[in-house]
């Protein structure tokens, strides 16, 4: 749930087997308030792919929350979904790699621009700059991720942004604010 109030989509990998470890099909209906059903389409794509080989365990892959859309799965027909604003794929990188370009007209829209900038200043030193930042720059997100197992100790600015020239704009601003700092340490 704090996913869906935090992102656009939530897009999920793993999970979905048949053993008591795959949890993710139940936990995605629970966050949506929906039950897990049998999807028709899942259970016809079972039948085809595993033939005289269907069990109960493998028909309890067709599990998922009402009302689901199936998602193609061109490898092994093994059923995969997408409710509300979750894409729940495989954990395997080989499906993911297969299944995911038919949900990229799903996710289109803008795409997010994202720069980086890198120093050795630390964040107390910085912290100032980028509340500065903030209200310059308010279509720009911030971040700040220190690495303190580098020697000398690093962190990386992210600056992501739907706009073009905002992101520049707080890119350049940014640049020349950090180079003052280190200038002056």
């Amino acid at each position: 749930r704090a996913g869906l109030a935090a992102a656009d989509w939530v897009i999920t990998t793993g999970g979905i087997g048949a053993t008591p470890d795959d949890i993710t099909r139940a936990a995605v209906a629970k966050a949506l308030g929906l039950p897990l059903e049998s999807h028709p389409e899942a259970v016809r794509e079972l039948h085809a792919y595993y033939g005289k080989h269907i069990n109960e365990v493998r028909l309890s892959l067709a599990q998922m929350p009402a009302g689901a859309e199936l998602i193609h799965n061109p490898v092994n027909r093994i059923p995969t979904f997408r409710a509300g604003r979750v894409i729940v794929l495989p954990g395997i990188p080989s499906l993911v790699r297969a299944m995911f370009p038919s949900q990229q007209s799903v996710l289109s829209g803008t795409p997010y621009l994202k720069h980086h900038l890198e120093t050795h200043v630390g964040e107390s030193h910085l912290a100032a700059t980028l509340a500065e930042a903030e209200t310059r720059f308010p279509a720009v997100a911030f971040g700040s991720y220190p690495d303190i197992d580098s020697r000398p100790m690093r962190v990386r600015l992210v600056l992501r942004s739907k706009r073009r020239e905002e992101i520049d704009a707080a890119r350049d601003w940014l640049t020349e604010r950090v180079a003052q700092i280190e200038r002056n340490l």
